[in-house]
């Protein structure tokens, strides 16, 4: 009778802390599309390669929403290969055919990771910064999210 009054404990604790995490990725997920909203109109997008457009200035950009959770690294390997390093093992990103799209394209990437790097070759890797183009899209964290009004300029 312990060891089951002990399991449920456990699963109990485990469902809660689901769904803490899962209620702040999706306060933190409301902040961002809030602050992309001051700086242009934002639109859901009907594909599953991006999930919104962004609108500003006459122009449109593709925007992709990538949760990293708390990881120590995003790396970008390829237009279509992205990797999330954590504490333990690695998780792959699906682009869903983002790297397809011919418009102009920004990935938001929240939390911000540690490090963001992409692959320049096999045994080359650079840190990725706000403004810079990483392969034909631009990266984009919370802290640099008016940027993407000098992005659609």
């Amino acid at each position: 009778m312990p060891y089951i009054i002990a399991g449920i404990v456990v699963v109990a604790i485990i469902v809660i802390a689901y769904i803490i995490i899962l209620v702040e990725k999706t306060k933190l997920k409301t902040k961002i599309i809030k602050e992309i909203s001051r700086h242009g109109k934002l639109e859901k997008s009907n594909e599953t390669s991006h999930d919104f457009i962004f609108k500003s200035a006459g122009s449109e950009i593709a925007l992709k929403m990538v949760y990293v959770g708390h990881a120590k690294e995003l790396s970008i390997n390829s237009k279509r290969h992205w990797q999330i390093h954590r504490g333990k093992g690695i998780n792959f990103v699906s682009t869903h055919g983002f790297e397809k799209l011919r418009r102009p394209k920004a990935i938001v990437v929240y939390p911000t990771p540690k490090r963001i790097v992409k692959y320049i070759n096999e045994n080359e890797v650079d840190f990725v910064k706000p403004l810079e183009k990483c392969f034909d899209f631009y990266l984009l964290t919370e802290e640099s999210l008016e940027k993407l009004k000098k992005i659609s300029q």
